[in-house]
């Protein structure tokens, strides 16, 4: 019986560790703003920008409102080449819940933190083997769940900023032009709208330029400026999501080996 155990163990542990690694499925949506589409609500903002959140003008922010409507294609795509996520809309979903629950967006959106459990993200059938007393996980459970999220993006804010620096011992001066994004991500469980993971995603766009003694207009490539921006901020949810992922994969890996040891 003893030696049973320790098999069952044994190829738990192995389990786990695939499932695990397995890619996750992600559904993406458009950013929002509050509880409404962001590209919407800075639509109505391009003629008279009064909100704290946008320290642009309105020449940026009308690329950006125009470049922000294929934002979720390219997160989309970010995330598939990866190869560690597959993808799917979740636009459906949120739409329902904006229908039918109100405050539910709110109450991600206003949570800013989440202790995430050492059970988290797996379906763990706890079962009581009669003969050891020992709390097991079903295999059939642990090997069949499909782990699949939402992730949904909260727009922050935006802004940009023009620095220029004389270069010491010259008559030239240094340009720098900034625009960042910044965003607060929620990775949900739709199973039952729990939040599981709680970070804020970065975007950067800009240029750099040595500028000559006549101080003239600088003409900026807002286009590929804005662009830069929105793949930034694709390719920084992609690295926080494998961070968090490698981190989970770890405290999981581990955790299931100590049971195993402990059955030795």
């Amino acid at each position: 019986m003893e030696y049973k155990i320790k098999s069952y163990l044994l190829i738990l542990l192995i389990c786990v560790v695939a499932h695990i690694n397995a890619a996750a499925n992600i559904g993406t949506t458009v950013l929002l703003y509050d509880n409404s589409n962001a590209t919407d609500v800075l639509t109505s903002k391009l003629h008279n920008i009064k909100d704290p959140k946008l320290e642009v003008r309105s020449v940026v922010l009308a690329e950006i409102v125009k470049q922000m409507a294929g934002f979720q294609s390219l997160l989309n795509r970010t995330l598939t080449e990866s190869g560690a996520y597959s993808v799917y809309d979740a636009r459906p979903i949120v739409e329902n819940w904006q229908k039918t629950n109100l405050t539910l967006l709110d109450t991600i959106y206003k949570t800013k933190s989440v202790i995430v459990q050492n059970n988290e993200n797996i379906n763990q059938s706890k079962v009581r083997n009669p003969d050891t007393s020992r709390t097991v996980v079903s295999i059939a459970e642990s090997t069949t769940s499909v782990r699949k999220f939402i992730l949904l993006g909260f727009l922050d804010s935006i802004h940009e900023k023009e620095n220029r620096t004389p270069i010491q011992g010259t008559n030239k001066t240094a340009l720098i032009y900034n625009l960042d994004i910044s965003c607060e991500y929620r990775l949900i469980d739709p199973n039952n709208n729990r939040i599981v993971a709680v970070f804020n995603g970065m975007g950067h766009g800009g240029i750099a330029r040595i500028l000559g003694t006549r101080q003239l207009p600088v003409n900026y490539d807002i286009s590929n400026i804005v662009s830069d921006m929105y793949n930034s901020l694709a390719e920084n949810v992609l690295h926080v999501l494998l961070v968090r992922r490698a981190e989970y994969i770890k405290k999981r890996d581990n955790a299931a080996r100590r049971s195993y040891v402990k059955a030795q």
